[in-house]
């Protein structure tokens, strides 16, 4: 925490009780550890191998700190990934509260077993990087980025703020997981596409006119209204479903064939690879939504 008194925190802790998680406020030096520096190294023959260096044990400097305890069932990765969300929903009442200052900076993550007696130091999702394209640097695929990037300067004032600003929710969305990678995708997507809310047909007649069909069509054929009943599952019931990777690699698809129709550059058609029957996982994770 930033500008805490800590005249108040020195005297004694604070304790919070809030839903599903208990908020302790406190001004001490707390013990963590921590998992290190985590990277992926492709091995001469391609394999893919998870290197963890420079973990260990460590204590913070003499301070003011918001420790955030969620309960969560050992060994259970569902569980545990619903507990960091209660993490954050307690994170989020406070600083509603209190403002940034209360949640400046995140120290560590601990997972603390009660029933081993163990703590353990949780490391960043990584994703497999053979579920993701491999980067193109021939000089077409350049010379295409290059024509984008004109093509969306060339757009009109609100237009071309609205892309720009969609491309941010993009990239923020792909250096994340799950139903907030979704939702971020979904974000990019509507900002150029979906102009009045609640209203998905724009988004159909861009994918139908990408490929040469009826919006109908689209809507059914490349699954955008299942893609948008997820979207009001999770924005209006409040549902965080366990989105699995296929469904946000489908989405990042979706976003960039409208993104090329929008700008009126040459389509890539990638929402029609990622379905094609050589790759039945992602359609399978779509239609099980």
């Amino acid at each position: 925490m930033m500008r805490a008194d800590e005249t108040v925190l020195k005297k004694h802790a604070a304790l919070l009780d809030v839903p599903d998680a208990r908020v302790v406020f406190f001004h001490g030096q707390p013990d963590y550890y921590y998992a290190g520096d985590v990277r992926v190294v492709l091995d001469r023959t391609g394999i893919a191998n998870i290197e963890v260096r420079n973990h260990g044990r460590a204590q913070c400097p003499p301070d003011s700190y918001m420790l955030v305890l969620a309960p969560f069932h050992d060994g259970n990765s569902a569980s545990q990934a619903l507990a960091r969300g209660h993490v954050d929903q307690a994170a989020g009442l406070v600083s509603a509260f209190m403002g940034h200052n209360a949640v400046y900076t995140p120290v560590f993550e601990n997972l603390v077993s009660l029933r081993r007696e163990e703590t353990a130091a949780n490391t960043p999702s990584i994703r497999n990087p053979w579920c993701c394209r491999a980067p193109d640097f021939g000089p077409g695929s350049l010379q295409a980025i290059a024509s984008a990037g004109r093509a969306i300067e060339g757009l009109a004032g609100g237009k071309r703020t609205r892309t720009k600003r969609s491309l941010r929710w993009f990239v923020d969305a792909i250096q994340s997981d799950g139903a907030d990678a979704f939702i971020k995708l979904w974000t990019a997507t509507e900002m150029i596409a979906i102009p009045a809310m609640g209203n998905i047909d724009l988004l159909c007649r861009i994918l139908g006119d990408v490929y040469a069909v009826h919006p109908d069509a689209a809507r059914s054929q490349y699954r955008l209204g299942k893609l948008y009943g997820t979207r009001n599952a999770i924005v209006h019931a409040g549902k965080h479903p366990d989105l699995p990777y296929p469904v946000v690699a489908y989405m990042e698809a979706v976003y960039t064939d409208v993104l090329l129709q929008t700008i009126g550059e040459p389509p890539l058609r990638r929402a029609a690879e990622a379905l094609a029957p050589e790759r039945p996982e992602i359609a399978e994770a779509i239609d099980g939504l």
